[in-house]
This record gives C-alpha cells, structure tokens and sequence, in this order.
C-alpha cells in the first residue's frame, strides 16, 4: 500500500467526493482503469452543433464548440465543460441550477458523467418539490431517496432508488440510442449560476472528470424534510404524463428554464403537421395476443392516460391507415369506368377501405362513442391549435417589434456616428493648424534667439573696447 494523493492521481484515479475538492490522503493500490469515453468518438456534425444554440437557448455568450476526431468528452480542456445532448433533452437547461451545482459537487462528478434518465430524475424532482412543498428540494431529500451507482462502462454514474417505494420518479426512457457520442463543449460565461446572496455560495462545475466516493448506507432525515419527502411521493402519485414535465413550457412555469422560443413552438407544430387534427394528442395501436388482432383505441380525454398494460405475451405496433386500390382482374378491368372510384360514390370502395384497416369486430368499439364526445374532442384540439398559433404570431409579431425598434436604434447611431465623424475631422483640422502655428512661432524664437546671440556677442565686443579705450585715457592722463 503506498500513500497517493488525489491531487497526484490521473485520469480516472482521483478521488473527488468533498464538495470542496480538499486534498484526500487515499491508501490504495494505484490500478489504472480508462474511462468508456476513451471509445467513444463525436457523431455531430458542424450544423447540428450550430442548433443545439437555438434549440435548447443558450445565452449568447455561451461558446459552443464540436469535438475534433481526437477529442474525447473525459478530455480536459481549460475552460471547457463537456455536455450530452441527452443531458438537455431531459431537461437541463442553462443557466445550471444552483441546485444541480451542488448536487454534483457533492457527488464531486463533472456534468458529463451523469447518465441521461439521471438527469431526468433530477429535474423531475426539482419539479415535483416545487409543486408540492412550494420550495426547492434539498441535497440531503433527493440522496435519501436515490443513490449513486457506477455504471457498467466505467466513468458514468446513475441515480438508482434505496427501495421501491423511493422511486418517486416513474415513465423513464427505456433507452437514449447513441447518446454516448452525442457530447459537446460548452465555454463562455453565463452557464453557470453566479454565487449571489440570494443563493449563496455555490460550488462551481467540475471540468475535470473523476470517481465519485460511493455511499453504502443510506442517509436519514429529520421529520420535518421526511414529512416534505413524504408530499412529494404522494404527489408524484397524481402525475399522468411524465413526458410533460420535460416540456420547455413546464420547465419555464417552474422557472427551470427560458421561456418557449418561437424555434420550438414551430418545430412542435411541424412534428404535428401530417397529424390529423382529430388524432392529435390521442394514440392507435394494435395489441397482438398470439396472433389474433385486438383493436385498442385509446378514446380517452385529452387530459387523461390510459392504466391498462398488454400482457407480456402481447406484441404492439402501430396502426397507419393504408390507401389500397381495388384489385381488379384482367377480364373485369374492360368493364370498370375509366374514372376513379372513391369512397363517397362506390359503397364497395368504402367498404374494402375500412376493412383494410379495421374488422367488423374491431369497428363495434367506436359504435359506443358519442358524437358530442368526438366533438368536443375536435373542438378541443382545434382551440390548442390555434392557441399555438396565436402564440406563434404573437412572439413574430413581437419580434417583428424588436426588429423594427433595432433599426431605429441602428439609424440613430449611424447619425450620431456621422456627426462624431464630422467633429473628429473638424478636431483634426484644428490640430494641424496648431501645428503649423507651433512650427511658425518656433521658427520666430528661434530667430529671435539668433538675433539676441548676435546682440550680445557685439554688446560684449563693445564692453571689451569700452576697457581698452578707458585704460588709454587712464594712461594718457597719467
């Protein structure tokens, strides 16, 4: 055993588990063990990085920059954090939250090392406290319900439940396909939280990757946070969409994150635009039991989510309506019109339709549904819609506004920047006058002092022979 410091430690070694990066005297064998994210390289190209800025709003001083071929996320460059982009699928959004700040200061990992569903456990739960207790959750309430595992591919770390009843977080991604070679760095300023007397100080972001101390024993609360824990379970109980809670206008409502740019209300409605208006919101799917097609439409109101589960046997796909023509023989297609069939003047037509798609049993589970109901429901998708896109027009209106008020500002400063130009040359003119006027006068002292040189040297000359005709005299009298 020999006695290493974590300070001494390379890539992979350190030991980082106090939230104020004190020196830890460590006795252990020194074993090397390379981080996964040595294998991995970067799958993003140049205009896919150029988005994410958009996409997920990044404040304007926010440097982002594409990882080179060599460039791995565990890299250590000054300056620099590495992020997934599965990280802000789930829900981070920058400024990072003072809360997360710690949270991984106190795991003493950097934010790349945090596994997707992770983070959405996080957010989620910041949600869910900010709901249910109307204040933010605290380190010692989230680490009581979740701890921190190594992951298999070594240098990830997840947050998995102490108990069953502790997983307050549910509906979980199964999977995030290739998202280990999704990561970026992130440079600048205003993507981390400021300490402030508001928040405190708040330690800052690793930006070297390291190994987290593992907790085996799972910490306790005093009732006061166990009764907060407590609301929090039973109101994460009432939520029906998780997916929800992920959405930019969620995390704005709950102040996770910048309010809804007109990027991502326009990209909701083009994933929506082959959607019929009817169908929006609701989902088709058809439950297989060995073979034997059931028809599962989920008719349930918009606001509700359907409880019951297939069997593990069932398989499910979705259902697409499918627009097949009639096949017709070769002897029958002389006698068909040379005009196309459709549904609403040929009943075969519509009938071979429907049952392209449906059976005659499957059909009797809309003959239950009411006509108001299915109104309504148009009625319904129709109004969010159209919500949607008066708030498309508003922020292009608005925006229109901010446009418009620039370029009065730009014409103002253009004027003003004339003018400054105009008394700049002025001012220069006047120098060179005062140069021109310092060079004359200096041409006339300097002449002026040639003249009084010459006055003295014969001032001088005439003293000298003042003497010498006054010595005469002296001498004459004598």
């Amino acid at each position: 055993m020999a006695e290493v410091r974590s300070s001494e430690l390379e890539t992979g070694l350190s030991f980082s588990g106090d939230p104020e990066g004190s020196d830890t005297v460590v006795f252990a064998p020194r074993v090397v063990r390379a981080f996964h994210a040595l294998k991995e390289v970067c799958g993003l190209d140049d205009e896919t990085v150029g988005r994410f800025k958009d996409g997920f709003q990044f404040p304007e001083r926010v440097r982002v920059r594409r990882p080179t071929n060599e460039d791995k996320a565990c890299h250590f460059f000054p300056g620099e954090i590495c992020f997934y982009e599965a990280a802000f699928t789930c829900g981070l959004r920058l400024l990072i939250h003072p809360f997360i700040m710690e949270l991984l200061g106190f795991f003493g990992i950097a934010p790349g090392q945090l596994m997707p569903n992770s983070w959405r456990i996080v957010v989620n739960c910041m949600e869910i406290w900010l709901a249910a207790n109307e204040d933010k959750i605290k380190v010692g309430e989230l680490v009581h319900l979740y701890y921190l595992k190594e992951s298999k591919e070594y240098g990830y770390y997840e947050l998995v439940p102490w108990a069953r009843r502790a997983r307050i977080v549910r509906g979980l991604p199964l999977s995030f396909r290739y998202w280990r070679s999704r990561f970026f760095f992130l440079s600048g300023d205003d993507f981390e939280t400021p300490a402030s007397k508001a928040w405190g100080d708040i330690p800052r972001l690793l930006r070297r990757w390291g190994t987290s101390h593992l907790v085996k024993r799972r910490s306790k609360l005093k009732s006061k946070y166990q009764g907060r824990v407590e609301k929090a379970i039973e109101y994460a109980k009432t939520i029906e969409s998780w997916d929800d809670l992920v959405d930019p206008r969620t995390l704005a409502f709950y102040c996770l994150g910048p309010d809804p740019s007109s990027y991502d209300m326009y990209a909701r409605m083009r994933n929506k635009k082959d959607e019929p208006l009817s169908a929006i919101g609701t989902k088709f799917v058809r439950i297989t039991d060995r073979g034997a097609p059931i028809l599962a439409a989920l008719l349930s109101s918009p606001t509700s989510v359907p409880t019951g589960v297939a069997s593990p046997t069932s398989s499910v796909e979705e259902l697409t309506p499918r627009n097949k023509r009639l096949r017709v023989g070769e002897k029958q297609k002389e006698k068909v019109d040379s005009r196309p069939s459709s549904i609403w003047d040929d009943a075969g037509v519509s009938v071979a339709r429907a049952q392209d798609i449906f059976s005659t049993d499957e059909m009797k589970v809309f003959s239950g549904v009411p006509t108001d109901d299915v109104v309504r429901r148009h009625l319904h998708k129709f109004v969010q819609v159209l919500g949607e896109s008066l708030h498309l027009t508003s922020e292009y209106l608005a925006s229109e506004a901010k446009v418009e008020s620039a370029r009065t500002h730009a014409s103002s400063l253009e004027a003003e920047n004339s003018k400054l130009k105009k008394e700049l040359i002025a001012a220069m003119n006047d120098a060179n006058l005062a140069k021109e006027k310092l060079r004359t006068l200096t041409e006339e002292l300097r002449v002026e002092r040639e003249l009084t040189k010459q006055k003295d040297e014969q001032l001088a000359a005439a003293r000298e022979r003042t003497k010498g005709l006054a010595a005469k005299a002296i001498e004459g009298f004598q």
